[in-house]
């Protein structure tokens, strides 16, 4: 018979108790919560109408095998389409270049600026509006609140180029309607806004992942109860690292307002050892299983030779991709976590419309340039700038592949088979922090520490305490062994040597 900590005896207890009302779980890395949460379905008392909320459709599909049948399991998106679905009445067609589509087809009538025959400056104008679009979707701005538009430009450090707040408030003033041409922030937004009385209604609702809903996504919640429905989300705010897409960096607290302040904590991890939970303490009150092995943190500045299974974590992708090259020459399988990061190189690529790999990486140097303009035009340090940055890095991944291929063909063959999703296997997983969240492994390595936590001119708040939190979320990615890598990056990707026996 499984035994039960105390926090989990006191969710457990909550979660039967119709009187509680709704409530969140502050759980921490490795605090077991998706099975704490499942056992609270369980007892759910009889006659209830549940929905369980998921991050993503392969947690849906894990969670299916695991929840009772009379629960709903589904991940916000399918279950706001649903709604859709019923309003629309009819044949929906997905489309997520809707908006980029819908813009550059009257960019005439929307915009009074001129791009004349500078398709560079004219295909950035119209990424900077499809951007803010959807950041101000998510937050449930409305067409005509310019003052807001401007503000989540701000926030999120959309450098903006012309009168994108004038495009994207005649947007937002036709974004909610229902209409059969829908795209993936539709299913969330339209459905809360035009389509709420078709949100079907549970009496309890369980949300994992709290801490990175959006506040379109914290409507939708808070739309699906029944008149004395109850909700009970389950996240940890040192977790929160996706504000950079949209994410309300404030989501978990909000919930737990909702809830008048019924937080309940789940901090035992069971997944570190002692001495990883130690390190791990710094940044939020945690503790370590009675049963956990002591674990090991150390630091070593030679003699670095991952094997199979072993997890790799970088806080840039650059040098994953470099590396992972180079194991891969020294007879190490490895592969690089995340294939949307393929895609958006690939994308890049494509975009330069080059025949040649001089001329793409020509051409993709003239795109840090413009981006470096960009960034002076808005009064930010082009050598700090966030998107200068982010370009510069994509960038340099390509080139560290170009370096090993003949053609623009074959660098798109070998980010194909470079990066991958799958995580289990006898091969080392090379991963940025942030894809690495809700993964785990014996060992894991720690690459260029000194860029953790990642600091910038002109950070902002939210962006500093993200940054912070993906240290903690790094840290407890190791079971068993946290290695820092103090081996520059330089001698790392050049002429270091790896020593395969």
């Amino acid at each position: 018979m499984r035994t039960w900590s105390n926090f989990q005896k006191a969710i457990f207890e909550a979660s039967a108790n119709v009187e509680f009302g709704s409530f969140c779980v502050n759980a921490v890395a490795g605090s077991g919560k998706t099975t704490t949460i499942v056992e609270c379905a369980k007892r759910a008392p009889k006659g209830l109408s549940i929905l369980f909320l998921a991050f993503n459709k392969s947690i849906v599909n894990e969670l299916q095998t695991k929840l009772p049948k009379s629960v709903d399991c589904k991940t916000l998106h399918s279950h706001g389409f649903r709604a859709l679905m019923k309003a629309i009445k009819g044949r929906t067609n997905v489309n997520n270049n809707k908006w980029r589509n819908y813009i550059t087809e009257h960019l005439d009538t929307l915009s009074s600026m001129s791009f004349g025959d500078d398709m560079v400056a004219q295909n950035s104008f119209i990424s900077n509006c499809t951007n803010l679009l959807d950041k101000c979707r998510v937050n449930l701005v409305k067409g005509g609140q310019t003052r807001f538009i401007g503000d989540i430009a701000d926030h999120f450090g959309i450098d903006l180029l012309g009168d994108e707040i004038a495009v994207v408030s005649t947007c937002l003033g036709i974004a909610y309607r229902l209409d059969n041409d829908i795209d993936f922030t539709d299913m969330i937004t339209t459905s809360v806004v035009s389509a709420k009385r078709y949100i079907p209604k549970y009496d309890l609702i369980f949300v994992d992942e709290a801490q990175d809903l959006n506040k379109a996504e914290q409507d939708l919640l808070i739309a699906s109860l029944t008149p004395n429905g109850r909700f009970i989300a389950v996240g940890d705010p040192k977790q929160a690292i996706n504000g950079f897409a949209g994410a309300d960096c404030d989501s978990f607290g909000n919930l737990a307002r909702i809830a008048n302040n019924n937080v309940l904590p789940l901090s035992v991890c069971y997944r570190c050892g002692k001495n990883i939970i130690n390190l791990a303490k710094t940044y939020t009150d945690i503790e370590a299983s009675e049963n956990a092995i002591d674990g090991v943190v150390n630091t070593i500045t030679k003699d670095f030779c991952p094997k199979g299974g072993d997890m790799i974590l970088s806080r840039k992708s650059a040098p994953l991709v470099g590396l992972c090259l180079k194991l891969i020459a020294n007879g190490i399988s490895a592969n690089v976590k995340g294939r949307d990061i393929a895609d958006g190189l690939k994308n890049l690529i494509i975009k330069a419309k080059a025949k040649t790999i001089a001329k793409l990486m020509e051409k993709l140097d003239k795109e840090i340039e413009n981006t470096r303009h960009r960034a002076e035009k808005k009064g930010q340090n082009p050598e700090t700038a966030t998107m200068v940055a982010n370009i510069t890095d994509k960038v340099a991944c390509i080139e560290i592949i170009a370096d090993t291929c003949t053609s623009v063909s074959e660098i798109i063959a070998k980010l194909d088979s470079l990066f991958a999703d799958q995580i289990n296997g006898n091969f080392v997983c090379l991963s940025t922090i942030h894809k690495a969240k809700g993964l785990e492994a014996d060992n894991v390595y720690i690459i260029d520490p000194n860029s953790l936590p990642l600091v910038w001119k002109g950070q902002q708040p939210w962006e500093r305490e993200q940054e912070t939190n993906l240290c903690y979320v790094a840290y407890t990615r190791a079971k068993k062994q946290l290695t820092f890598v103090d081996i520059c990056l330089e001698t790392l990707l050049g002429n270091y040597q790896f020593n395969v026996a």
